[in-house]
């Protein structure tokens, strides 16, 4: 049925069922995303990234099923329009238009399409190097809407660690390094649970259970510079970082292999939300790390800070722009038996790391 909406969407018929699709499978927290391709190079790439996640042995009925198909002279002739990620401006990375009752997205940089309507997802395009992280994102998609659209989670802009299943997370702006953070919770035997991305849902009389995306950290050159042991590892000395300036400090990226950095099963999807830090603290701040812990009211005033939606990805989202609101009911009731941190001074992550263990540690039995 995907391979027909394709042919649709190109306008022609591509005989794709005279080829052999690769098919490869993961599971990701409760959900199986089976991925068939047209080129065993995508499988193998995928098959790598998301090792911690491979299902080989799985016999289960997939969940989702993902048609990546590299097709890289494959363009569809619809009009689009641009989608806005936020009010105001910021560099447009997508256009769509909504048919077929679902949605078609293109990624402005690649020209790589997808398309999605619920039950039929579908990339395609030129496959490369430079556009594989399109895929694992709309992998990563299509695993979160399961859990967003059917199963009651919001979506938050954080990151989280845990230990003994149960997780703290950190929600925080550009610049606020987080990435420290998340790298000296990991060096400190902390597991991994996600580094930007949070599916968080209430539960009756227990701590909030937390979801996070199954990609791999990315971490900024700043926050190496406070993290010798991550420098270390990435084989990256202070003389490398020294002669960069602040801004190509926040820019200059390096995504880390959980497994090959931290050891094995380090990579958890799954855990009971305990405590969340606002970070606000400031490089430039003169007065020493203050860590105070906040009630709802605060909390709520502060949604702008960690809320996220899935922009161009929410169906119900026809106006391209980033506006889609939280549940307020739903949320209340997530924060109720969270305890909930801001952080403001100059930075000090063992200490942060110290408090937020002790905080952790309340709620093991």
């Amino acid at each position: 049925m995907s391979i027909a909406i394709l042919n649709r969407l190109l306008g022609k018929d591509l005989e794709l069922g005279m080829v052999q699709l690769r098919v490869g499978r993961y599971r990701f927290a409760d959900v199986v995303v089976e991925v068939r391709a047209n080129d065993e190079r995508v499988l193998r790439e995928l098959d790598e990234y998301y090792q911690a996640f491979l299902c080989t042995d799985c016999h289960a009925k997939a969940d989702h099923v993902v048609y990546a198909l590299h097709l890289p002279d494959a363009k569809t002739q619809e009009r689009m329009r641009d989608f806005r990620r936020s009010e105001g401006g910021g560099r447009i990375k997508e256009e769509f238009c909504d048919l077929f009752e679902g949605r078609l997205v293109r990624k402005k940089r690649t020209l790589v399409e997808i398309f999605f309507d619920g039950r039929h997802n579908l990339i395609f395009g030129n496959l490369n190097e430079d556009s594989f992280k399109q895929l694992v994102r709309f992998i990563n998609v299509v695993y979160s809407r399961h859990y967003l659209t059917r199963k009651g989670y919001m979506l938050w802009n954080a990151g989280a660690v845990s230990r003994s299943g149960k997780a703290v997370a950190f929600a925080a702006r550009p610049g606020m390094d987080k990435d420290a953070v998340v790298a000296a919770f990991l060096s400190g035997g902390y597991d991994f649970v996600s580094h930007d991305r949070l599916m968080v849902k209430t539960r009756d009389e227990v701590q909030p259970h937390l979801l996070g995306y199954p990609s791999q950290p990315i971490f900024s050159a700043a926050s190496l510079l406070v993290s010798p042991r991550l420098r270390s590892l990435l084989g990256l000395r202070p003389e490398n970082l020294a002669s960069m300036t602040n801004e190509d400090l926040q820019e200059k990226r390096y995504e880390v292999d959980v497994a090959s950095l931290y050891g094995p099963n380090r990579f958890r999807l799954q855990a009971d939300l305990c405590c969340m830090y606002l970070l606000q603290w400031s490089l430039t701040s003169s007065s020493p790390m203050g860590i105070h812990e906040v009630g709802s009211d605060l909390v709520l005033q502060e949604v702008p800070f960690y809320y996220k939606d899935l922009g161009v990805f929410d169906l119900n989202n026809t106006r391209g722009e980033r506006a889609m609101l939280p549940d307020w009911d739903h949320l209340k009731r997530i924060m109720e038996p969270l305890r909930v941190f801001l952080v403001d001074g100059r930075p000090d992550v063992a200490a942060l790391v110290q408090h937020a263990e002790q905080t952790r540690k309340q709620y093991d039995r």
